[in-house]
């Protein structure tokens, strides 16, 4: 697949992701799709992409990625030097737009953090909704490529924010 630019996938079922050496990917853009006219308007699905794990290499047009967090179990994310965006979160929508958080497991989400504090990059990440009141978030300030952190909806308390007192790029 070393000619593919983007890849679309449903939301409506869960995903094991692995793309190994795909340099021109640009976009992995997720969608309701042909399901769309099947749901009521008030019919919750997944926020973002469903993926219970998720392994991407050598990707270097990579931009963005985003997905829903809740039964994700590993992540692996090497050589993506232009991605710029990279969010988790835990919440269903509906058609209109309506959003409801649910629970994920706490040791996922510090695992979850350990792990992009280890990446170079991305410039932004987003961890809206996810459980994160009683994490230690710490291990982000040794990303020094994240310029912006929503924290959106987890319940992050000033305590916690001090130890990114390091981040001045923030």
């Amino acid at each position: 697949l070393p000619a593919l630019e983007s890849l679309r996938i449903d939301r409506m079922q869960k995903h094991q992701l692995k793309l190994r050496h795909v340099p021109r990917l640009a976009t992995i853009d997720s969608g309701i799709g042909q399901f769309g006219y099947m749901l009521d308007s008030d019919d919750f699905v997944p926020g973002q992409t469903w993926v219970s794990a998720l392994e991407i290499e050598d990707t270097p047009s990579l931009r963005e990625l985003a997905f829903f967090a809740r039964d994700l179990e590993s992540i692996s994310v090497r050589d993506t030097p232009n991605l710029r965006e990279f969010s988790l979160g835990s919440y269903l929508v509906t058609l209109l737009g309506a959003q409801r958080p649910l629970p994920v497991d706490p040791d996922r989400c510090q695992q979850w953090i350990e792990l992009i504090g280890n990446q170079e990059g991305p410039s932004s990440v987003d961890l809206q909704t996810l459980p994160l009141s009683e994490l230690d978030l710490s291990p982000l300030a040794k990303n020094q490529r994240i310029r912006h952190l929503n924290l959106n909806g987890c319940g992050v308390r000033f305590e916690q924010l001090q130890t990114l007192a390091g981040m001045t790029q923030l």
